[in-house]
């Protein structure tokens, strides 16, 4: 806890208490909430972009695509059994990348975005 004081031109006391504990539970619960955010539109806008990129024969592998956060970290990918197949290729099928671009190709957006956001929006 910072503790300041100060005579005023009055003759009273000045005081400034400033507790660092809440002040710092408030710039931490203000910090995640940037992260948070940050997060949440990352993962919509690589979820977007691989759903673009996707190839569709039925609609269930783009369908499938979505995002979860964690506290630091944004998740994409799907749980269809041939997705990594259409992502990577086999001995029988070119290479599809769908996921993949969806982070490389917007890494600087996604950066331009943490950095707003832990910025203040």
């Amino acid at each position: 806890m910072a503790k300041r004081i100060q005579k005023s031109s009055g003759g009273g006391d000045f005081h400034v208490t400033i507790d660092s504990l809440n002040l710092t539970d408030d710039v931490t619960r203000e910090l995640r909430l940037a992260i948070h955010r940050a997060l949440v539109t990352i993962g919509l806008v690589a979820e977007g972009y691989a759903k673009r990129r996707c190839p569709v024969r039925t609609g269930r592998l783009k369908n499938s695509i979505t995002f979860f956060t964690d506290d630091d970290t944004v998740t994409i990918g799907t749980n269809v059994e041939y997705a990594q197949c259409v992502e990577e290729g086999t001995s029988k099928q070119k290479a599809k990348p769908y996921l993949r671009p969806a982070v490389e190709d917007n890494f600087d957006r996604f950066k331009e975005t943490a950095e707003r956001e832990l910025k203040g929006g």
